[in-house]
């Protein structure tokens, strides 16, 4: 037998170069969607967590407030006096700026004092609760420099307090 006619009869078995590429191809195709829709999936849950514990926060300061006859201060470092414990998940805020205000008025609209929650959510959205409006998203601008209680409609006297301080990356007693 010659050399060409043996290499005629021997089968070749196994994947060519071009078939194992377009199979890696589909594969990071398919591993691209995966991880973009996990994302959407894992910031919808997050903003989620983040709406529901604002407006918990507010039901917890309406509660003080019925129990002390005045709405709670607000310190920056023990965020709201008389409230010496939130948990919260810490793992749907975003931790580049103070993520979680309180914010009361010295003054009172209407008769009634004023108050109100925010929080930015892993994802970037904003979120919050005030005793004027209820629950809305908040599209204003915020930042560790930023003042985010007018934002929250509290634009006269008030004090504020937060639950993530950015200069030290520790979160507050507050919120554990």
């Amino acid at each position: 037998m010659t050399a060409r006619m043996w290499a005629k009869n021997k089968k070749q078995s196994g994947f060519t170069i071009v078939e194992l590429l377009i199979v890696i191809v589909v594969i990071g195709i398919l591993a691209a969607i995966s991880i973009v829709a996990y994302n959407g999936i894992q910031n919808r849950a997050n903003d989620t967590t983040v709406q529901a514990e604002m407006r918990n926060l507010a039901m917890k300061v309406r509660e003080l407030e019925a129990i002390n006859g005045a709405l709670p201060t607000a310190a920056s470092t023990s965020g709201i006096t008389g409230l010496t414990r939130f948990p919260i998940a810490r793992g749907s805020y975003s931790t580049a700026v103070h993520n979680v205000y309180y914010c009361v008025g010295t003054g009172t609209t209407s008769g009634n004092p004023e108050f109100a929650v925010g929080a930015m959510s892993r994802s970037g959205k904003k979120f919050a609760y005030s005793s004027m409006a209820g629950a809305f998203e908040y599209t204003g601008v915020w930042s560790s420099n930023t003042n985010i209680c007018p934002g929250l409609g509290l634009n006269t006297g008030y004090t504020f307090g937060y639950g993530y301080d950015v200069s030290s990356s520790a979160w507050f007693t507050w919120t554990q």
